[in-house]
């Protein structure tokens, strides 16, 4: 089954697919989706346990946590070298790769997230936490995702990188486009956009190594050889964009969740030990990611007849609101014991190499908020809306306290 260029493009049912497994649903713009993206998702597990939408293109989706661990984990059969729909022109590398090119490229990017890497980032993330705190509290309000959310991760990241701050804004704009965007065309645009951020960068560095990320990459070598352009440019924009809008996003939501249960807010403000056990609730309560996996191999899967050559997407929202694996899973319980069986950072050999320093980002934000600031509540008068995508979202989010 060929996917189809055009964004929401509907296909037509295939013979192999048996008409009780279709479900009309878009990935990019479900039913309710805009209201609460997660309880949107998890509508799908209502159905079976793999079902196929017309939608762009025509694609399968995974619906219980157990099927969409089992793909995770599977790269052999569900193939990284395609993870969007529609399928990207060129491949985000070492994302949409498999052993042995994405094994080579990972040894390059996990040594980039040391100890002493996550301990720079702490430092850093936990000083602009508390300037932002302090610059608002005396308000009784602000728009958190805007103000603050976007703000530690990339600030962090590009003092990791060596980046100038003052590209922030244009370098957001162009991370949202490249994970939210429905238009396969657009998403290579924006990633275009990313490389072209960093081409002075890069100039420079191959002149003057220093030990940031960018030099480190710039200098490594995958099969005893250098890297090419092309694999440099690539490796480069994902590791720039990787972590920014998931922790950002992430980070919101976990807010949202505090501002609605005002008695976790104050038992987390009695007990800080308790705070990395919520992070942990928040980020399982919270999956975002909504790739897709490129099928290798003709294979039967829940009365599925899967294909080769054609999609399946791995929603890791629906492994965290599985009800075969969590108890009441839409409720935040700081308790669970469970809580770390999530999907939200993936799993086996594309788990995400960045997970410590985004759980570490929102550990800190949530320590030195919750110090200055520990009742507070969403602005009902202001849209609380979220956003499907290859990444899931929530736009803004506006809180109030008093002052």
């Amino acid at each position: 089954m060929q996917q189809a260029a055009v964004p929401n493009a509907i296909a037509s049912r295939p013979s192999h697919v048996a008409l009780d497994l279709v479900c009309d649903f878009d990935i990019y713009d479900p039913p309710g989706g805009r209201q609460d993206v997660h309880a949107a998702w998890a509508q799908l597990q209502k159905g079976p346990p793999i079902v196929w939408t017309p939608r762009n293109g025509g694609h399968w989706i995974a619906t219980r946590a157990q099927d969409i661990v089992d793909m995770q984990m599977n790269w052999e059969t569900f193939s990284h070298e395609s993870i969007n729909i529609p399928r990207n022109p060129t491949p985000s590398l070492p994302l949409e790769c498999d052993p042995p090119m994405h094994t080579a490229l990972r040894s390059i990017i996990s040594p980039l997230f040391s100890p002493d890497t996550l301990r720079f980032a702490e430092a850093e993330a936990r000083n602009l936490a508390i300037s932002l705190t302090e610059g608002m509290r005396s308000r009784g309000g602000c728009n958190f995702k805007n103000e603050f959310a976007l703000l530690v991760p990339i600030t962090v990241f590009l003092k990791l990188v060596d980046l100038p701050l003052e590209g922030r804004t244009h370098l957001l704009e162009l991370v949202e486009r490249r994970t939210r965007s429905p238009s396969a065309e657009e998403r290579n645009a924006a990633k275009r956009g990313l490389i072209a951020f960093m081409q002075a960068a890069i100039a420079e560095r191959r002149a003057n190594p220093g030990r940031d990320f960018i030099s480190r990459i710039l200098h490594a070598r995958v099969n005893d050889r250098p890297l090419t352009p092309f694999e440099i440019e690539n490796v480069l924009a994902t590791v720039l964009s990787g972590g920014l809008d998931t922790v950002a996003t992430m980070m919101s939501f976990a807010f949202a969740a505090l501002a609605r249960n005002p008695d976790l807010a104050k038992r987390l403000v009695a007990d800080k030990s308790a705070i990395p056990r919520a992070v942990d609730e928040m980020i399982r309560r919270h999956g975002l990611a909504n790739t897709s996996r490129l099928i290798s191999r003709d294979v039967e899967i829940k009365g599925a007849s899967l294909r080769k050559g054609e999609s399946i997407v791995l929603p890791t929202a629906l492994v965290g609101l599985d009800e075969a694996l969590f108890r009441a899973p839409f409720e935040i319980d700081i308790d669970r014991s469970n809580a770390t069986r999530h999907a939200s950072f993936g799993n086996g050999i594309h788990r995400c190499p960045g997970a410590n320093l985004g759980r570490m980002e929102i550990r800190v934000v949530m320590e030195e908020w919750l110090a200055r600031i520990p009742v507070f509540r969403i602005d009902e008068d202001k849209p609380f809306v979220t956003a499907s995508g290859v990444v899931s979202t929530l736009q803004e989010l506006h809180l109030q306290w008093d002052v």
